[in-house]
């Protein structure tokens, strides 16, 4: 009988085979009461009318580089083990969930949420030169959303340290499923050598789900949470004009399945105003869009911001 290596797996997350103990105790942090999307007017006409927000693929972000910079570490930390490894078997296995780093990027959908209400940073992101608004929701609610589609809701990491000991837990959790794997049922056509030569198995797939919890340490001050899909096929996926190429998102519902007067309830908490020149005007503005769709919406609270920015 082999000894096991690595750390122990498990399997909370529905469908998502050998989360291990670590990542999933990222995965499991509670969120703060409240979660706030900022937007610009046309998503906040978008979200309020359909009750749905655009979850953006991981390769339309406005930094693509998000996306690569867990992968570069992963590969980063798989180079160094090999370097240190003398046993040739985990050399060889290490080699393929190196490749799987590699290679990973697929349909991977996300959307942005913040911790901090009437945020300045945010408001300069967000406003450009018109006004900003912020989507708040209760946090359990969102979350309940994601289990249903197939989402899930974190913060994201930004302390290295703690990068590295999720990546390290998957890469060794990985490694020992792999090695016990080939040993007791090797590669027996090209899909399964495919499968374990260039996937690494299961590791491809954690690369491409959980990569996006990962953020530069110099973007600590966003405290962010993030909703992240898993692959979602393109019959799922809606597109629309990017800047140079075809963009390309998710609908994920904010609407209840209980109905009202026929139509799903959408749950939106509050609506926050960003700094602007007629602050009163705007949030009246707002409270004739809310009142439009009311039902299904049920009279979000309408807040003015307080930040004392200017942008006009």
């Amino acid at each position: 009988m082999h000894d096991s290596i690595g750390p122990k797996v498990r399997s909370s997350e529905s469908r998502v085979p050998h989360v291990t103990e670590e990542l999933q105790r990222h995965i499991d942090r509670e969120p703060p009461p409240l979660l706030h999307h900022y937007t610009n007017q046309y998503g906040l006409l978008g979200i309020v009318s359909t009750g749905e927000i655009w979850a953006t693929s991981v390769n339309d972000l406005n930094d693509r580089k998000e996306f690569e910079y867990a992968k570069d570490l992963a590969e980063s930390l798989i180079s160094s083990r090999i370097k240190e490894e003398s046993d040739e078997l985990k050399r060889k296995h290490l080699g393929y969930l190196r490749n799987a780093a590699v290679s990973a990027g697929i349909n991977i959908c996300v959307s942005s949420w913040s911790s901090r209400a009437d945020d300045l940073s945010q408001w300069r992101a967000y406003s450009g030169s018109g006004t900003g608004y912020s989507i708040d929701l209760n946090s359990s609610t969102l979350r309940e959303f994601a289990k249903a589609q197939d989402f899930i809701l974190a913060a994201c990491i930004y302390e290295k340290n703690a990068q590295e000991r999720v990546l390290r837990s998957l890469i060794d959790a990985n490694l020992a499923q792999n090695i016990e794997q080939e040993r007791s049922h090797p590669p027996e056509d090209d899909h399964e050598r495919y499968m374990l030569e260039q996937n690494g198995g299961d590791f491809r797939y954690h690369i491409n789900r959980y990569a996006s919890l990962f953020k530069h340490p110099g973007f600590a001050a966003e405290d962010e949470w993030r909703l992240i899909s898993k692959p979602i096929d393109v019959s799922r996926m809606d597109f629309r004009p990017g800047v140079s190429t075809i963009a390309s998102h998710f609908r994920f519902s904010l609407r209840e399945g209980g109905e009202f007067r026929g139509e799903p309830t959408i749950r939106i908490d509050s609506v926050h105003v960003g700094p602007c020149p007629e602050p009163e005007l705007a949030r009246q503005k707002v409270h004739f869009l809310l009142a439009k769709h009311s039902p299904p919406l049920h009279h979000p609270e309408v807040i003015v911001s307080n930040v004392p920015y200017r942008m006009w």
